[in-house]
């Protein structure tokens, strides 16, 4: 796992992020997978983080040099949007709260 972080905005959901997908989780105890699992990835994954001003947003950034964009009120099978941010791998990020 390259990622785990907590919902700010509802702390029972969580984002995992290793390998090739990203996966919302919830602490229920009822549910023992992912309530969400991204589409596997040509490439790794190596971080992702949720959006600060939006509970439904999340980031996931990769080994090729592109972060996603996924909003679940909006899609749920792909990214909303992808940016080549850099030609090297991202290891690391962080996002403004605005």
């Amino acid at each position: 796992i390259y990622g785990l972080r907590r919902n700010p905005f509802n702390t029972k959901y969580f984002l995992s992020v290793g390998d090739w997908t990203a996966r919302v989780w919830t602490e229920d105890n009822a549910v023992k997978t992912p309530i969400l699992t991204t589409k596997y990835h040509p490439t790794y994954l190596t971080g992702g983080t949720w959006s600060p001003s939006r509970p439904g947003v999340f980031f996931t950034i990769k080994m090729d040099g592109t972060m996603d964009v996924w909003d679940l009120f909006y899609k749920h099978n792909e990214p909303t949007l992808t940016v080549q941010v850099s030609d090297h791998s991202l290891s690391a990020f962080a996002v403004a709260d605005c």
